[in-house]
């Protein structure tokens, strides 16, 4: 499976109250970086030159398409917890739902060890690839940078996540060290725009 550099696109960085229920969910550009095509070669990947590799995706470009659920974390164990489930929604909505698993910064567990702490992207990306073929992960994952911006910006860690409506807007977000996900939000998101009265 392919892993992807999740790269966020610059603009004002809203706080932890705006990331609600109704609210607007940050925009953001993924950059598809599929690390086994580079192999032995150990390339250097940045995101200057990952923009002349592969064309950019953004959130933004399922707005008025389909709902996105973004799911946070790392080889943390909280996550490890919620796979089963979350395999489970991916297999009944993936059809409708676009799933998103997004890698971050790795949680302190003394139960879990990591290959080591990445002080580069490239290092992350790599750690982050280790941990989807360790958990068979069934969703495209994406990599935030070692700056740690999109995990800022959603506060993700060490775990979370997001229903992202189709209108854009936060349909369903889990508590801190949770990616819990309800199917009746699903099934909401999918009908209903929340900004829409019921």
């Amino acid at each position: 499976m392919g892993v992807a550099l999740a790269v966020l696109v610059a603009g004002a960085r809203p706080g932890i109250a705006e990331m609600a229920v109704g609210g607007a969910a940050p925009d953001f550009e993924l950059m598809p970086l599929r690390f086994y095509d580079f192999g032995l070669e150990e390339r250097e990947i940045t995101r200057e030159n990952a923009w002349e590799l592969y064309e950019p995706v953004r959130l933004s470009d399922f707005k008025g398409k389909r709902p996105v659920a973004l799911v946070f974390g790392s080889y943390s164990a909280p996550i490890r917890a919620d796979l089963p489930d979350l395999a489970a929604l991916h297999l009944e909505y993936g059809d409708r739902v676009q799933f998103l698993f997004v890698y971050i910064r790795e949680a302190t567990d003394p139960t879990v060890k990591i290959p080591r702490a990445p002080q580069t992207d490239l290092e992350r990306i790599r750690i982050a690839n280790s941990f989807v073929n360790e958990v068979d992960l069934p969703i495209p994952c994406l990599v935030d940078g070692i700056d740690d911006t999109t995990l800022a910006r959603y506060a993700a860690h060490p775990t979370r996540a997001y229903l992202v409506a189709t209108d854009g807007r936060i349909a369903h977000v889990s508590p801190h060290a949770s990616v819990k996900l309800d199917p009746a939000e699903f099934q909401a998101a999918l009908v209903v725009p929340p900004s829409d009265p019921r």
